[in-house]
């Protein structure tokens, strides 16, 4: 990193090694599909980078996140019941780093991007898969190392609305 304030060559929010557990590191060497989730709220729209994210097939089939009920997103969902989940492709990382909060963005996320409407939340204008979902009422614990209120959440998908199914 550079120390004069300029450019920064590492993430300077990265956990350094000496303090992640053993589960955070099996969980950072597994593949996970990289998602944006959008939201709708009375304030405006938000979004956020998951990769904490599991689908259990089935009917309906369910969507198995772990998000902390610290951030907005958590608020929004919380309230208005109704997410778009984004599945992004490579060619998606640096929309994945500024819905992280690693890529600075002026004016937001959701600045020069033009979303769509939906009654779920933003649409995103990439080229990516999307899905509509409900959510359930249902919240749980999920390890030591959330914190005692982060929660596993679960949604069910509702229907594909976007683009980019092969």
């Amino acid at each position: 990193m550079s120390d004069d304030g300029g450019i920064h060559y590492e993430n300077p929010f990265a956990t350094p090694a000496a303090a992640k557990t053993a589960g955070r590191s099996l969980r950072g060497r597994l593949t996970h599909p990289v998602t944006i989730w959008t939201a709708r709220g009375p304030d405006g729209d938000v979004g956020l980078t998951m990769s904490s994210v599991l689908v259990a097939d089935g009917e309906p089939p369910l969507i198995l996140d772990l998000m902390a009920p610290t951030t907005d997103l958590f608020e929004v969902i919380s309230s208005t019941k109704r997410f778009v989940l984004h599945v992004l492709g490579r060619k998606d990382w640096e929309l994945a780093d500024i819905f992280a909060g690693l890529r600075r963005n002026p004016g937001g996320p959701f600045e020069g991007l033009s979303p769509g409407a939906s009654d779920y939340g933003p649409l995103l204008p990439s080229q990516v898969t999307a899905f509509t979902a409900r959510c359930q009422p249902s919240a749980h614990q999920a390890g030591l190392a959330t914190r005692p209120r982060y929660s596993s959440r679960t949604h069910m998908v509702k229907g594909i609305v976007a683009r980019g199914l092969a």
